[in-house]
């Protein structure tokens, strides 16, 4: 084979080669910037979850705080109504003590 045959052979081979490096260039330039992209949110949801997180956490210590201020306002409402409920039972014994003396009264007239 001539001389010239190879020569454009191998022109026409080096020039799809640097074809196909420029081609997988290009695909690997748009992979590195998906990679940087999913990078970036990545680190913004990191850093969301750990916000989130941390109202959480401190959502649950205002809760347990309200939890508890709860518990003993009912306690103590718990007590009232206790002291109000012998208070109505003595009074209710009196009244009836009170009706019973004014029926021997008026039995008595």
């Amino acid at each position: 084979m001539a001389p010239q045959f190879y020569e454009i052979l191998f022109s026409i081979i080096g020039f799809l080669f640097v074809l196909m490096l420029g081609i997988i260039g290009y695909f690997l330039k748009q992979q590195i910037k998906a990679i940087e992209n999913l990078e970036l949110c990545t680190n913004s949801l990191d850093k969301t979850v750990s916000l989130l997180q941390s109202n959480q956490h401190n959502f649950s210590k205002q809760c347990a705080f309200n939890h508890k201020t709860i518990d003993h306002t009912l306690d103590h409402f718990n007590v009232r109504i206790s002291d109000n409920t012998e208070k109505i039972n003595e009074h209710s014994e009196a009244i009836a003590t009170l009706k019973a003396v004014r029926n021997i009264k008026t039995i008595k007239q």
